[in-house]
């Protein structure tokens, strides 16, 4: 059924070994609309809420109304034959293939990466709120150690957030 039905929409399937990161963006683009459209019927007091409501509207504003910034065009405008190559590469010029953090210095203001609760919403900051200075930098068996004010334990690059 659901093979017939990507046939007769004329949806790919395509499948991958690695993570699909860019299914996981949707997934995250998808659940904050619709969160924001419970939260705001939730404030109007509307009564007998039903996620599956809010589907289609989500579905048409991402796809005809969200400029994506990968591509930088609608994904109903990049699916038009005369944008396809622009499409494709808007996103390569885009991709990170590799992070890179700036450079950290003593005194630097910092946030701290935090692991989140089993029950805290995919919408919360991994990062702590209160901002911390960095008072030492100590490279050590190949790594380099931040050590920030008010804790002992040294913390490395990537736990860290420059503000």
């Amino acid at each position: 059924m659901v093979l017939s039905y990507l046939k007769d929409e004329k949806i790919e399937l395509h499948r991958t070994r690695g993570h699909p990161s860019f299914a996981e963006a949707f997934i995250r683009t998808f659940k904050n609309m619709l969160f924001k459209r419970v939260e705001n019927d939730e404030k109007r007091q509307k009564e007998n809420i039903q996620w599956i409501d809010y589907i289609t509207e989500i579905m048409l504003t991402y796809n005809e109304k969200l400029v994506h910034s990968a591509i930088q065009m609608t994904p109903k405008e990049a699916r038009q034959p005369k944008n396809e190559i622009k499409a494709k590469l808007n996103m390569s010029m885009r991709a990170r293939k590799t992070r890179v953090y700036p450079e950290l210095e003593i005194d630097d203001e910092v946030k701290i990466m935090r692991k989140k609760g089993i029950t805290e919403k995919e919408r919360t900051s991994h990062w702590l709120k209160e901002k911390y200075k960095v008072k030492r930098i100590e490279k050590k068996l190949g790594q380099t150690y931040f050590y920030v004010e008010g804790r002992d334990k040294p913390l490395l690059r990537h736990e860290l957030l420059k503000v």
